[in-house]
């Protein structure tokens, strides 16, 4: 199967689209954090089983090394984008001093031009592949064509910035100096 491949699953109310991050419900859609997206694929991986805080940092942060604090704090972020509670969780619940567990449905949404609603299928805990979702996760993770856009928007804007002065120092230097009336 294709690494890259864009996959949508169904979470929910909620369809996410695993390469761009975007999550739609109706009309209304949120581009999920990179790092809320990579948790969120790990909890899709195993529906419904504990997702240990060790495995949401691994994925979350590789390499790097953080609290547990800091999977408490994109879960929270997480849960505020799809409108879940954790007093009376839809999507994510926790499991005290062992993880969360994702609680809503989640079914792969098959590759067409207009998805279908009800053609969705239900995905197996252990089904191998775990939809492609670790690698598209952790590609937004290091950044990708996001990052290449940023870095040209504030390289150009620096560039603009520069020739703007130059204009105006130019500008500056050409007119008159007015003299200050004797007394």
């Amino acid at each position: 199967m294709d690494k890259t491949a864009r996959t949508l699953l169904r979470i929910g109310d909620w369809e996410v689209d695993t390469v761009s991050g975007v999550a739609r419900r109706g009309h209304d859609g949120v581009a999920l954090e990179a790092r809320a997206l990579a948790l969120l694929l790990r909890l899709a991986e195993q529906p419904g089983e504990v997702v240990s805080l060790d495995a949401l940092l691994a994925r979350g942060w590789p390499d790097v090394i953080v609290s547990p604090d800091s999977v408490y704090q994109a879960i929270t972020s997480l849960r505020r984008q799809l409108g879940d509670d954790s007093r009376q969780p839809r999507y994510i619940a926790t499991v005290p001093r062992l993880g969360y567990r994702l609680i809503a449905e989640v079914a792969v949404i098959p590759p067409v031009a207009e998805p279908a609603r009800d053609t969705a299928q239900p995905v197996a805990a252990d089904q191998a592949d775990s939809f492609v979702l670790a690698n598209n996760a952790d590609r937004r993770l290091r950044g990708g064509p996001a990052r290449l856009g940023w870095l040209l928007a504030v390289a150009l804007l620096a560039v603009s910035g520069v020739a703007a002065y130059r204009l105006i120092d130019r500008v500056d230097a050409d007119a008159p100096v007015a003299s200050a009336p004797r007394m």
